[in-house]
């Protein structure tokens, strides 16, 4: 009701000052755990999943096709058949922890080496800190050789300083 009253930025931030507060709750529950089996990991990770089909909200109705009757049409995911671009969700605009609970999902649904990939080739060091991610593996994985060499890596690091 709001969305057909309101501008889209109003709205846009109104929701998304909602959906972070969704998103900042799912993760300060996951860091007060003191540990974590496979089965909560997978429960959380589930339940960030019914979580992130919010981005749906934040995708402006613009980008939307219309068919032939007026319709309108669902932006398409797979775009190789229409060599056109999919819209992206502006969520993370508007929720600044959006990125941060997304990437907590992958986390709690890797392994090491996933987990190792994400911190040194992808964003993850960007919205976790370096402590912050330690604190996820020694959270999820039984201490052995690997996790530790894991952490000295992390620890050892320039990544994850200056995340807020």
């Amino acid at each position: 009701m709001w969305k057909k009253i309101l501008p889209y930025s109003a709205w846009a931030s109104a929701v998304g000052s909602l959906v972070n507060t969704v998103a900042s709750k799912i993760i300060s529950d996951v860091f007060d755990l003191s540990s974590m089996d496979v089965d909560e990991a997978e429960q959380t990770a589930t339940l960030i999943s019914k979580v992130s089909k919010l981005d749906d909200l934040f995708i402006r109705s613009s980008d939307s096709k219309s068919t032939s009757n007026g319709a309108s049409e669902s932006p398409r995911k797979d775009n190789i058949a229409t060599n056109e671009e999919a819209p992206i969700p502006m969520t993370a605009q508007f929720a600044d922890k959006w990125m941060k609970m997304k990437f907590l999902s992958e986390v709690l649904q890797g392994d090491l080496k996933d987990i190792k990939y994400f911190w040194f080739e992808s964003d993850l060091s960007l919205y976790f800190t370096k402590e912050e991610t330690v604190d996820l593996i020694l959270l999820s994985f039984e201490d052995n050789a690997n996790v530790r060499g894991l952490v000295k890596e992390i620890r050892g690091s320039e990544m994850g300083e200056r995340v807020g």
